[in-house]
């Protein structure tokens, strides 16, 4: 009983506390925060027993996304199976991710593609992070019943302290807010919901169509982000390169590289690695010589792998020596070299 009066002693005062620095309010909007009803738990949908604070340590004042996502990434990975701060991490993971895919929450506990998912959500240049007062008519506990750890929502009043993740062009679009000195997710917020506006396209370019023995191909490889939003994930690319006999290792990624999260529109990245050849004696009159990119993903939702159109150059044979002409035999003035069988 001693060790319950002392967390119900916490939580009491989890629920009383207001910070000494000046906050404004923000409103809470009330839109879906999940598919179970309050006094439910998220994991098990079991009526709640107990009431304890989300996180007993809160959550780091920041508004920093990377502290923010490696302070909950360390206290899951580091909490054992069903422990007080697995279950706190696994809710606050899942309903940060909101509805997958427009449809039902994820109940089960976090895995490495949800904490993926969430943090690709909480990197999104769209989501900002802000510290203010906000107001609530929804709180959230952990709950012990049935020998079993969960999260429920239950109906609690006020104003508080909270980390609020919101729509950087449309500040009255909530996210998600979590009241920062008990981890206690609060409102009733749909979890992040921004949408990925963005596609990703390629160009490839040679500085000449025809080469002989002895040129050199200039190729220009440009990765584009068409926007209208900042990619919110990494896009992958690298070059498909055929006829270059140099250059055909099937278990090498030519040219390869990772175009970061938080991309602007326009230009994100120019591959200058292997798009310079010099044609050898080796190369087949009439080959083509071509290159192009590859990438993945082309937007923000499915996934799929673009490229773009080849630039390619046809090998081309050298041309003959010149002959000297006899006089009056021909009439241009470039070696009487008519044979163009080389072209």
């Amino acid at each position: 009983m001693k060790t319950h009066n002392k967390f119900t002693i916490r939580y009491l005062m989890c629920l009383l506390l207001v910070s000494s620095v000046v906050f404004s309010v923000v409103p809470g909007r009330f839109a879906s925060a999940s598919d179970y009803g309050v006094n439910q738990g998220y994991f098990y949908n079991r009526a709640d027993g107990g009431n304890f604070s989300v996180l007993d340590a809160g959550i780091p004042s920041t508004t920093n996304k990377a502290e923010f996502i490696n302070y909950i990434k360390n206290l899951w990975s580091t909490s054992a199976v069903g422990s007080a701060e697995y279950i706190a991490t696994s809710y606050i993971i899942q309903t940060m991710r909101g509805p997958i895919n427009g449809g039902a929450y994820d109940h089960g506990f976090v895995d490495a593609a949800d904490i993926l998912d969430w943090e690709n959500k909480v990197n999104n240049p769209l989501v900002e992070i802000i510290l203010d007062l906000y107001s609530r008519e929804i709180n959230t506990h952990r709950t012990w019943g049935n020998e079993q750890r969960d999260v429920s929502k239950f109906n609690d009043s006020g104003s508080f302290p909270s980390m609020i993740f919101r729509n950087k062009d449309d500040t009255n679009q909530i996210y998600y807010a979590i009241k920062l000195d008990c981890g206690n997710s609060v409102g009733n917020l749909p979890g992040i919901t921004a949408t990925n506006q963005w596609s990703v396209s390629a160009t490839s370019k040679a500085d000449r169509t025809t080469a002989k023995t002895g040129d050199t191909i200039h190729w220009t490889h440009n990765l584009i982000n068409n926007g209208p939003g900042y990619t919110n994930i990494s896009v992958h690319s690298n070059l498909n390169i055929t006829g270059i006999s140099d250059w055909s290792n099937p278990g090498i990624e030519y040219g390869v590289g990772d175009s970061p999260s938080g991309a602007s529109t326009g230009l994100i990245r120019t591959i200058s690695e292997y798009s310079s050849y010099t044609v050898k004696d080796t190369d087949a009159i009439g080959s083509w010589l071509c290159e192009n990119v590859r990438f993945s993903p082309t937007n923000g939702t499915d996934g799929l792998q673009g490229s773009s159109a080849p630039a390619c150059v046809v090998v081309r044979g050298s041309p003959p020596a010149a002959q000297p002409a006899l006089p009056g035999a021909c009439s241009n003035s470039v070696g009487c070299i008519t044979d163009e069988s080389y072209l």
